[in-house]
C-alpha cells in the first residue's frame, strides 16, 4: 500500500471519529437518554420483625425528539412486581402501577414512570433547568432514595394465587385489613444497581401468560362498576 493511500485512510478514520463525536455531542446536548437499573425494596413488619422483598427494575428516559409534541421527555419502567413473602404464607405484590394522589385506583399506570424521578427528588434538584438537564441528572444518581408514601406502587395480595380474581388491595396505612393485625407497612426505597432485572414471576403466577385477556378477570370486556380484578392489567405484574 502506497504512502498516499495510507495517508488517505488515516484522514478518513480521523474524519469518521470526529463525525461520531460530533453526533454524540449533539445527541447528548439536545436529545439525551439514560437507562437506569434500580433495586426496589419493600418492607413490612410482622410482630415487630422486618420482612423485605426486593426486585431489580429498569427505568428509561429520553428527551422527546418530536418538536411541539406532548411532553418534554418519554419515560418507561420495565421489570416485574416486587414480591414480599410474609411468614403467614401470604404475599404482597408491589405492582408496576401507582394509585392516584387521593389513594384511589381507577386503572392506568402512568405514575409508575415517574417513580424514580419523584423518589430521588430530581425535579427539585433540577430547578427548572430543562428536560436535558433532568435526564443527565437522572443518569448520575447513585445510592438509595426513599419513596414518599404518596408515590408508593399499588400493592395487592391474593387469597389464592392460582385464582387471579381473588386479588385484594393492600393499603399502606392499614395493611392489617388484608394481611392480619400483626402486620405493619414500614416503607420502600430505590437503590441504583447494575442489574440485571429480576425475573421469575411467571412461575408464581402462570395465569399471567394465558390467553384469557389482559385483565385479571378472564374475558373482561368492560363494566360500569369495575372491581379490582377488572381494573388490574397483567402488565402491572410484568413488563419487558
Amino acid at each position: 500500500m502506497s504512502s498516499n493511500n495510507k495517508k488517505r485512510i488515516k484522514q478518513l478514520v480521523i474524519c469518521l471519529a470526529i463525525l461520531l463525536f460530533c453526533s454524540w455531542l449533539i445527541l447528548e446536548l439536545f436529545i439525551p437518554s439514560r437507562t437506569i437499573y434500580y433495586r426496589l425494596d419493600v418492607t413490612f413488619e410482622v410482630d415487630g420483625i422486618p420482612v423485605t422483598g426486593s426486585g431489580v427494575q429498569k427505568f428509561t428516559i429520553v428527551r422527546n425528539r418530536v418538536p411541539l409534541s406532548f411532553g418534554e421527555f418519554n419515560s418507561r419502567t420495565y421489570g416485574e412486581a416486587v414480591i414480599v413473602d410474609l411468614p403467614s404464607g401470604k404475599s404482597v405484590f408491589a405492582l408496576l402501577a401507582i394509585p392516584g394522589r387521593d389513594g384511589a385506583f381507577k386503572g392506568g399506570n402512568g405514575g409508575i414512570n415517574f417513580l424514580f424521578l419523584n423518589a430521588c427528588k430530581l425535579y427539585e434538584k433540577n430547578e427548572r433547568q430543562g428536560p436535558a438537564s433532568l435526564i443527565r441528572m437522572a443518569g448520575r444518581v447513585s445510592g438509595s432514595c426513599e419513596i414518599p408514601p404518596q408515590d408508593m406502587p399499588l400493592m395487592v395480595t391474593f387469597e389464592d394465587e392460582k385464582n387471579s380474581t381473588s386479588v385484594r388491595r393492600v393499603f399502606p396505612n392499614h395493611p392489617e385489613t388484608t394481611l392480619g393485625k400483626n402486620v405493619k407497612f414500614v416503607g420502600a426505597s430505590l437503590t441504583t444497581t447494575n442489574g440485571p432485572m429480576t425475573t421469575g414471576i411467571l412461575h408464581r403466577l402462570p395465569w399471567l401468560s394465558d390467553n384469557s385477556g389482559n385483565r385479571l378477570t378472564p374475558g373482561f370486556v368492560g363494566s360500569f362498576h369495575p372491581s379490582l380484578p377488572d381494573l388490574l392489567e397483567k402488565m402491572y405484574f410484568r413488563r419487558f
